[in-house]
């Protein structure tokens, strides 16, 4: 079953595409991981895809922004260092990764892809272990099960807690 229906489909042909967002600035940000998972790039190499929340409360809170850390040897100390940083084991899978914590460290370094040449990118330079305050738990909305409905999470509650 297509993403899009019909009707969304067409529109995209028309649609003005959108490049994307300007750089969050350099700097020190107490994040949440929300999605972690092995890649494969188009060229074959295999890395982690994590992707960051910067938390609410702070300025950018909200914000969303991805790095790729490469499973080659000579890069797994990196990888070691979001695990530990983390607080997690090496056998973790993503339900055990996502929602943890850690002070992510931003650059803003110039994109050299050449059909992006010059543009404005972040780089995750370190993460570090948080020792802040508990930050909210993260969780994603549910879904909605009636695919019908326009509605895209669950109403089946009145309790606050569940509009997260």
């Amino acid at each position: 079953m297509s993403i899009l229906n019909e009707d969304e489909q067409q529109a995209a042909q028309t649609a003005e595409e959108f490049g994307g967002f300007e750089a969050i600035p350099a700097g020190k940000y107490a994040c949440q991981l929300t999605e972690f998972h092995r890649h494969t790039s188009g060229t074959g190499s295999e890395s982690l895809k994590n992707v960051w929340r910067i938390a609410d409360g702070q300025k950018y809170g909200g914000r969303l922004f991805f790095n790729y850390s490469s499973l080659k040897p000579e890069f797994l100390g990196n990888v070691k260092g979001i695990f530990t940083a983390l607080g997690a084991s090496f056998d973790a899978d993503e339900a055990d990764m996502v929602g943890r914590s850690a002070w992510v460290t931003l650059s803003i370094e110039a994109d050299t892809r050449p059909d992006h040449l010059g543009e404005r990118q972040n780089r995750v330079k370190m993460v570090q272990k948080y020792d802040g305050a508990p930050l909210p738990a993260y969780q994603s909305a549910p879904l909605n099960a009636d695919p019908d409905s326009d509605i895209p999470f669950s109403t089946d509650s009145d309790s606050e807690e569940d509009l997260v």
